[in-house]
């Protein structure tokens, strides 16, 4: 135990050592606990809301039928929720069940109530209630009409067998449509019966072909000989509203299969099912069975998915690119498969970097020591200590220097990162839970510590290796100093100032002047990448963001909306909260642009060039249409289509916001406000160019060439194909709008873009926008004028019958929302849901996607950062130790110049002056380093040819620093000088502490 001892006691005697190197140590497992406990905590945060919003499981299987429960549940690992499809119905959507398995998976948030526990309780989603017209929705009574379609087949074979069998001989064609010899008549049934408190309802409809020769057949011979080609069964029950969930349906990872929007009991399902097996209406259900949603947690390593997907699979499903209709998927909502490995793994390299330089620091700092100590290793040899001896004291020490540290490190960590979290909540807006991983904190700790004996290894080698004979005294050089090395670079003598004396002492010991000036350089350009990589971390959030302006929340119609409509969703939109801004336009797509010498511009021959090979060609640019359909004939002249370039035109009502954004920028134009609301004159946006790439990009201006065919005061075609939903072939034909005037141009946004025409800004697959008042739009697409959607067609039926027929005529409207930051943004996006219901609009949710960019570039900010602070702590303490042993060494030189009047203010200019021409001269070189590394970056990011060098210069500073933290910048750059000059003043104040005397007299040897 006497090596326990002497190392105890040995550290208590080295006071100043044993503090710095224990500021080392503390500062290593602070910053690692920092890293890594930020990080779980970060992870854990966007994990759980990824859960809370997208569900708790990791695979489904959707309206299985029961073979993929049989095979799951033979699997005891696997941890199974179960919800059974009931039925649809009008009023509450999809009703399922629910169940404590169910509940674990969903994490709903209710706004009012608690699950249903009895029969005849029912649990909503938010959007339900809000189209019931219901505020306070619980304890509510509503009916609900539960429709389950039993049978549902075509009837075509029948009648063709019918119709050879009648009326061998007969061959239909459009001549004799109505000479058929063979009749149809349809037979509509409604059976009801009641159970219990629930009204059971069987609709069956009934064909028969029969002779036109022949009577009409009675519906008991329909009904007897027929076909029963379509049966559903509906179950009516009033139900109480137990509760109201916030909308979850449209999160979840379940492409086309529809979710439960209502639920019911377990036992009120068994029910419904009994009503339906023991039915004395038909005998066709004694077999029924509800469909279910098989979820399966995630308590199988991760790996259910890839287990069993070659079981639920085919081969072409496993290829599809389309998962929207396979029923087998993985949640990558919520499990993401690369879901945190870009954080993980910055984590680790900050750990890695804290790592080598905590070794380094520990090693500067030992090293030191064993030099200075090496007259008491001697000693203690030649006393007798073994270097087994010698070992164990030199870890003893390491032992308490760890006993000492990694609790107060840990701690101290915990604390500041918890304190960070509750700042980053209330200051910085955002919602990060504390969150400690074990595991990933362990490994961390050991890091810490196998880079404190790492440090230890080579100074305890040395050490131990110490000669009896040799430490005690320094061998003197043989080498014959030059008498010039020591007057200067002449033989002219000089007068001894203190001055001179110092440039020549610096001059002679140029390795530790280096070691110190190399110290800086390295420091500052630790803190100026570091916050240089933080500001470049947030560049895809600027891009995708910033620079496109695009919104948070858009609201779609596959559609033309009327203006009142758009105006009412607007206002409607503007009254949840103050500060919302909403802009609102229609498009149309697939429109033939086309203007006089459209073929002898480069622009745009280059533009149909690109797409020359691929099989969309037609998708972009005007082709000759074929007869597509028997009997459809093509109009004859299709100058304006063939060679046109296909568009997109957006109607903009003159007297919205957005217009008069999109002339603020036009490049080259003005636009006439009447006849661009009259459909006189149109804006054009016509990209710049450059070989093949096309660009909205502003900082390619005079760079990239502009297109010349075609400018202001020209005019240009349109055309549209005309679609109707009609039983007749159309011909072919179009409407075609000739000598449309061209106000305005468009070739690139200045700054920041305009949504949505800054959509594309960087890849612009399509060569030209349009952007036109209403009138023409609805010219072009005449259906675009009205509202299709009534109270006696849904969306659906739309969608299904209309737009298949005509999927551009109706043209598109949107909605773009702009919400604060700081609003309520979940009470909100519940509101904008109800409206998109009520309107019959789609939500489109950017706004999750923003932020999900935000904290992205936020947490790799953080952890750069934290990488930049706890290198340049490190850093600081061993420039720090370093200019004390410096010190420490020339205290003898020191207390001469001292006896020879020099005093302790010249001693501390001399040591200040050094500190600020090492900072001056690192912020220097870093900032050339920097503008070299930001430049070359800038020039192989752009690859643009035309661009000179001085472009290349202000395009670094007006695009790829433009919002730089140029303060912050300064500030740093301040407080780096300042550190400097304190550190290079630190042995001034040792300085004072000794007197000539005793500075001539020391022998750290």
């Amino acid at each position: 135990m006497i090596t326990k001892k002497i190392a105890k006691n040995g550290m208590k005697g080295r006071k100043r050592a044993t503090i710095l190197l224990s500021a080392v140590l503390s500062l290593t497992f602070l910053f690692i606990v920092i890293a890594t406990t930020l990080q779980t905590s970060i992870t854990k945060t966007k994990e759980d809301k990824r859960l809370l919003t997208y569900g708790n499981f990791e695979a489904a299987y959707m309206s299985d039928d029961g073979h993929a429960y049989a095979t799951l549940s033979k699997e005891d690992s696997l941890n199974l929720a179960i919800s059974r499809n009931v039925a649809s119905s009008d009023n509450c959507g999809v009703v399922g069940t629910i169940n404590n398995d169910i509940k674990k998976i969903s994490n709903f948030s209710f706004l009012q109530g608690t699950y249903p526990a009895n029969d005849d309780e029912i649990l909503i989603e938010s959007n339900i209630a809000t189209s019931l017209g219901l505020d306070n929705a619980v304890g509510n009574t509503i009916t609900v009409q539960m429709y389950t379609p039993i049978l549902d087949i075509s009837a075509d074979d029948y009648l063709n067998d019918m119709t050879k069998k009648i009326a061998p001989d007969y061959v239909a064609n459009d001549n004799n449509y109505f000479d058929c010899p063979v009749k149809t008549y349809t037979h509509h049934t409604v059976e009801t019966e009641f159970k219990d408190n629930s009204r059971i309802t069987f609709d069956s409809q009934y064909i028969i072909a029969f002779s036109a020769d022949e009577s009409v057949p009675s519906p008991e011979d329909i009904i007897k000989n027929g076909l029963l080609f379509y049966q559903s069964v509906t179950i009516t029950k009033d139900f109480t509203i137990s509760g109201v969930i916030k909308s979850y349906s449209g999160n979840w990872d379940c492409g086309n299969f529809i979710l439960p929007s209502s639920f019911i009991t377990e036992s009120a399902a068994d029910t419904f099912l009994s009503y339906l097996n023991n039915t004395t209406l038909t005998d066709n259900l004694r077999d029924y069975n509800y469909t279910s949603n098989i979820f399966i947690n995630k308590d199988y390593n991760g790996k259910v998915y890839d287990k069993y997907k070659n079981i639920f699979l085919d081969s072409e499903q496993l290829t599809s690119l389309s998962t929207s209709d396979i029923p087998f998927r993985r949640n990558t909502f919520s499990y993401p498969v690369l879901a945190g490995s870009a954080e993980n793994s910055l984590t680790f390299m900050i750990i890695g970097i804290i790592f080598i330089a905590s070794a380094c620091a520990i090693f500067q700092i030992f090293l030191t020591q064993m030099k200075k100590r090496s007259r008491k290793l001697a000693l203690l040899k030649s006393i007798g200590t073994t270097n087994g001896q010698i070992f164990a004291i030199l870890m003893w020490e390491g032992l308490y220097e760890l006993i000492i540290c990694l609790p107060l490190g840990t701690l101290t960590g915990l604390i500041i990162t918890y304190l960070a979290t509750l700042i980053m909540n209330h200051a910085g807006g955002l919602s990060v839970s504390f969150h400690i991983d074990i595991r990933i904190l362990l490994l961390a700790l050991i890091t810490g510590c196998i880079a404190l004996f790492i440090g230890m290894a080579i100074p305890m080698i040395i050490a131990i290796r110490t000669p009896l004979v040799g430490a005690i005294s320094v061998k003197k050089s043989r080498k014959k100093r030059s008498t010039r090395n020591v007057i200067g670079s002449s033989n002219r003598h000089h007068a001894l100032t203190f001055s001179y004396i110092t440039k020549q002492h610096n001059r002679m010991n140029r390795t530790s002047r280096t070691l110190s000036f190399s110290l800086s350089l390295i420091i500052i350009c630790i803190i100026l990448f570091c916050s240089y990589l933080s500001y470049n971390c947030f560049d895809s959030y600027r891009d995708n963001n910033i620079r496109t302006d695009r919104p948070s929340y858009t609201l779609y119609a596959n559609h033309g909306m009327t203006l009142t409509s758009l105006s009412s969703v607007s206002k409607d939109i503007k009254a949840l909260d103050a500060s919302i801004q909403t802009d609102y336009y229609k498009y149309g797509n697939h429109a033939y642009f086309t203007y006089n010498g459209i073929n002898d511009s480069e622009l745009f021959n280059t533009y149909k060039e690109r797409f020359k090979h691929e099989d969309n060609y037609s998708d972009y640019i005007g082709i000759v249409p074929d007869q597509e359909y028997e009997g459809q004939q093509v109009q004859d002249d299709l100058s304006m289509i063939e060679g046109s370039v296909i568009t997109s035109i957006y109607a903009i009502d003159p007297s919205t916001d957005i217009y008069n954004r999109i002339k603020s920028l036009i490049n080259y134009g003005t636009v006439n406000d009447s006849d661009f609301a009259k459909g006189d004159s149109v804006i054009l946006m016509i990209p710049i160019y450059d070989e093949d790439t096309f660009s909205y990009d502003g900082r390619f201006k005079g760079s990239y060439k502009t297109d010349d065919s075609l400018t202001a005061g020209d005019s240009i075609t349109l055309s549209t194909r005309i679609e109707s939903a009609t039983a007749d072939n159309l011909p072919i034909a179009y409407t075609t709008i000739n000598d449309v005037k061209v106000d305005g141009i468009i070739y690139y946004f200045p700054n920041n873009g305009l949504w949505p025409f800054s959509e594309d800004m960087y890849d612009t697959d399509y060569g030209v926008k349009v952007i036109s008042g209403i009138n023409l739009a609805q010219t072009l697409y005449p259906q675009m004028a009205t509202d299709p959607v009534g109270n006696e067609l849904s969306l659906s039926q739309f969608e299904k019958f209309f737009l298949k027929q005509c999927p551009y005529a109706y043209g598109n409207s949107a909605i773009n929302i702009y919400m604060d930051s700081s609003a309520d943004n979940s009470m909100i996006e519940s509101s904008l849901f109800t409206i998109a219901s009520n309107y019959g609009l789609t939500l489109i949710n950017y706004n999750e996607q923003t932020w999900s960019e935000y904290y992205k570039a936020l947490n790799s900010s953080f952890m750069i950062i934290l990488t930049g602070l706890s290198a340049t702590a490190i850093a600081l303490i061993i420039l720090g130790n370093i200019n004390m042993s410096a010190f420490e060494q020339e205290r003898k030189r020191i207390g001469i110049l001292q006896s020879m009047g020099i005093t302790n203010h010249d001693f501390a200019l001399t040591y200040m002056k050094k500190g600020l021409i090492d900072s001056y001269l690192s912020l220097i070189i870093v900032h050339i380093i920097m503008f070299v590394i930001i430049l070359t970056g800038d020039i192989l990011t752009l690859k643009c040819s035309k661009m000179t060098f001085l472009r290349y210069i202000s395009d670094m500073f007006n695009y790829a620093l433009k919002d730089y933290w140029w303060g912050l910048h300064i500030a740093l750059c301040i407080l780096f000088v300042a550190a400097i000059v304190v550190i290079s003043y630190l042995p001034v104040r040792k300085l004072r502490r000794y007197s000539p005397i005793e500075n001539i007299n020391s022998n750290e040897r």
